[in-house]
């Protein structure tokens, strides 16, 4: 087990628009380190990095056009429109997912 490091973890989690931003601007202010995943994400999900060949695997080259940058809106909706894509399972933000993995290693 580690040793208390006298740290304080805080996460913050929410819907678009609830104030994640501000309350992180907030602690900044008093000196708070912060990770934005989302930042993270993108990143990992960026041309050569370690998530973006296995998202254009699974959902195909339209995906990202001429290898450029994922379309992050078509990603959005594909699951939902393509009946053979059962639930995105290998793009869940949960343990085990493609972002979640990424992010793990970065």
């Amino acid at each position: 087990m580690n040793e208390p490091s006298g740290k304080i973890v805080i996460g913050l989690t929410g819907n678009i628009g609830v104030g994640k931003s501000t309350v992180m601007a907030l602690l900044a202010e008093l000196g708070a380190a912060g990770i934005d995943a989302d930042k993270v994400a993108h990143q990992v999900m960026e041309p050569g990095q370690p998530a973006y060949s296995h998202i254009v695997a699974r959902f195909g080259p339209q995906i990202a056009p001429a290898n450029g940058p994922i379309d992050r809106l078509r990603l959005g909706h594909t699951p939902w429109r393509q009946a053979h894509i059962a639930p995105a399972r290998h793009l869940r933000r949960g343990r085990g997912g493609l972002p979640a993995q990424a992010l793990a290693r970065h």
